[in-house]
């Protein structure tokens, strides 16, 4: 009866955490900061047989210093501090972890910033929270998205 009790609680609290404890931001000022672009080294290799077997999908273009700030109000809540999520089935993006089974390496800017505007209700580990649309925050337009992907990829280091 007593263990019954426990998990009932355990489970109300993971819910409330999932659900409250994302929080909610307040629209955020104009980042001031610009975007910043990689150069490509000039001795990449350009011929097919010396390319790369494999190309990154990660692109993050946006300012990771200006994604802080928005992950710090909506993120951390569930995906904890430098992307260390303490939820079960919750992503930690410290290890590379995306939603799905998959790594953010694997992941395009485009598919996490549907993840982040549309949520995810069908998560892929059995008895995780759902994450609502924006984590529970509110809308953000483009170029914090692109920020706020950019801090994400970041976490992975």
């Amino acid at each position: 009866m007593e263990r019954g009790r426990f998990t009932v609680g355990l489970a109300g609290l993971l819910l409330l955490l999932a659900f409250v404890g994302c929080g909610r931001q307040e629209e955020a000022p104009p980042a001031e900061v610009e975007t910043r672009q990689e150069e490509r080294p000039s001795d990449v290799a350009t011929r097919p047989e010396e390319a790369p077997a494999e190309t990154p999908v990660a692109v993050a273009k946006g300012d990771p210093q200006a994604g802080k700030a928005i992950y710090d109000g909506i993120c951390v809540a569930c995906h904890g501090a430098d992307g260390n999520a303490m939820i079960p089935g919750v992503p930690s993006f410290a290890k590379g972890e995306a939603a799905g089974g998959k790594k953010l390496s694997e992941r395009s800017d485009e598919e996490l910033r549907e993840s982040i505007v549309k949520g995810i209700q069908k998560p892929a580990v059995p008895g995780a929270p759902p994450m609502p649309p924006y984590g529970g925050g509110a809308p953000l337009d483009d170029k914090q998205l692109d920020d706020l992907i950019a801090y994400i990829r970041s976490l992975a280091g």
